[in-house]
Formats: C-alpha cells, structure tokens, sequence
C-alpha cells in the first residue's frame, strides 16, 4: 500500500489453507483498519475489534469462487473509538487511487452483492454515478409513473394546501429525477416520502422528508424566520465547493461521516441540475444506502405524495419537450 495511506498498514499474505492468526501473537493489538485483497483484484475497506476473528469470517465467506478467494490483508491497530472516521478516510484514500472497492456505502465504484442489484445491476450502479457530470444521462422514464390513485397521508394533504406547496414539489422532483436511482423501481423500498408536518424543535417545521434506507437525505423544513429550506446529507466525496457551506456530520455514525448542506429551495434546484460536483455527492449517497439494503421505515412511505411529485416531474417534461 503506498506510503501516503492516511494508516500505517503492515500486509500479510493469505496463501491457502493459512490464518491470520500465525501472525499476531497473544496480546497483540488486533483493532484497527483492515483492506482486503481479493483474487479479481478488488479490495474490501473494513474496520475490527478482532482482526483474526473477522478475517477468518471474510475467509470462510469468500470460499474458493472464481474471483473470490482472498489473497492479502493490510491491517493498521486503531483505537475503538476512532474506527468508523478511520474507516471513511481509509475509503477515501482508496476512492482517489480509482481502486475497485466492494464497499457498499457512500463510495463511487460499488462493487460486490448487494440487495439493489436485483432492482438496479451493478453496471447500471456504475454507469449512474459514472455520468453524474451529464445530465443526458439522467432517464425521465425512469422517474414518471401513471397515477394509481391512492389517497394521501393527512400530513400530505396538508402539505399540498400550502400556498408554497410547489416548490416543496419542485425540491422533491428534481432530488428523484438527479438524485436516484430508478426512482419508480426503488420507490417504497430502498426510499421512501412523508410529510411530517410537525414541530421538530426551535420552531422548525419538518414539511416533507426522503429518506434513503434509513438515512434522511433530503428534508424540507420552515424556519420562522429564514422560511423554507433544504437540508440535504450527501457522500463526504466530492468535497463541495465551499460556498455551499457545507459541514461534516456524523449524526449517522454507522455509514460514516457525511457532507451536510443548508440551502435554499432555488439553490437546491440550481445544484442539481447545474453542478456536477453537488449531483455527484448526492448520487454517491443514495447509490451507497441503498446497497445496505431496504428500508426499515417503509411503512412511512406515502404513495400518495409521491405520485404528486412524479406528476410534477411529467408536466415538466411535457412543458419542455
């Protein structure tokens, strides 16, 4: 690994039928970063309280596949505590170096099983945040569907009386038609849509909310004071330009660190049809929630409000065909 790896990584060699546990004597630190390499050349970026344990459990999953078995394993002791910041910047490092990762969160080249490819193929993955820089890739078939007439929430409902409902719409239609992929074939189950319409604190206003897995990417919200706004949870890569005055968070501390971003309704729009920088970050987090898996918050979703936000995505494509 080269020497500017954000960790100082020993390798060991796994020829087989040999454990890692020749390698550590008893009493030796085995919590830190560990990378996998495997026979097809991809790696796996991880982190372990015990890395003779999990090792042998990555071992004993990969098998003898063609492609499959694992080679090496660079390793670096960490504190517990400092494992999952460690974990992301050790992804970064390998992202900047183009490596085929098989990580499935927040990276760019997804690679590996995962539950959405049955839904969305890993090339399909790969070629959605691949042209984020063009938006002649962006499918508006993929983000329409008829309406199936189903009633809406009564959080919804509210929603929609508002007199600024439109542009709570707008918001949501350009995030489904930029932001995910095949929204229709995802919708319900690795993403879903409500409109709380409650206080959430401060003031504050929770209008609507996407949530990707179970992470909330997208939330509209209204501040007494500065109105209505965004806030958006994008991948911690790209870095984005600093004038969108983005922070770090690491409210969701199981999926990393994560870019947080406050931006008004006409900005939001602007970003994700105008930057490839903002689009790109936006793709790379819901590609890499979704690949955790489905949603455990499905229940939430209104199918309602979210054929409201397609029919906003049809007239726009009919206003400009």
């Amino acid at each position: 690994m080269a020497g500017s790896a954000p960790l100082p990584f020993t390798l060991y060699p796994l020829p087989e039928g040999t454990s890692l546990s020749a390698h550590f004597a008893s009493g030796q630190d085995r919590c830190g970063i560990y990378v996998l390499t495997h026979e097809d050349g991809s790696q796996y970026v991880g982190q372990a309280v015990d890395i003779v344990r999990r090792c042998a459990d990555h071992v004993r999953r990969a098998g003898h596949a063609p492609g499959e078995r694992i080679l090496a394993v660079h390793f670096a002791p960490a504190p517990k505590a400092d494992l999952d910041q460690l974990e992301q910047r050790v992804v970064t490092f390998h992202e900047d170096l183009e490596a085929k990762l098989r990580n499935k969160l927040l990276t760019g080249n997804p690679v590996g099983d995962s539950p959405l490819n049955a839904t969305f193929d890993e090339a399909e993955q790969l070629a959605f945040l691949a042209d984020a820089e063009d938006l002649a890739s962006v499918d508006p078939v993929a983000a329409t569907r008829p309406p199936r007439g189903v009633a809406m929430k009564p959080g919804s409902a509210r929603l929609l009386a508002r007199a600024d409902a439109g542009i709570v719409l707008d918001v949501l239609a350009v995030y489904l038609l930029h932001a995910l992929p095949a929204p229709v074939a995802t919708e319900g189950k690795f993403w879903h849509l409500s409109a709380p319409m409650r206080l959430a604190g401060s003031g504050l206003w929770v209008l609507a909310r996407l949530t990707v897995q179970n992470v909330g990417t997208l939330y509209v919200l209204e501040d007494p004071v500065q109105g209505v706004y965004a806030t958006l949870n994008l991948a911690p890569r790209p870095v984005l330009p600093s004038g969108y005055g983005a922070q770090e968070t690491d409210h969701y501390s199981s999926n990393g660190p994560m870019q947080q971003a406050r931006l008004y309704p006409e900005v939001v729009l602007e970003s994700l049809t105008g930057d490839p920088v903002f689009r790109t970050s936006a793709r790379r987090a819901a590609v890499g929630l979704m690949r955790k898996g489905p949603s455990m918050k499905a229940s939430s979703h209104d199918r309602g409000l979210a054929d409201a936000v397609y029919a906003r995505i049809t007239a726009a494509i009919k206003e400009h065909s």
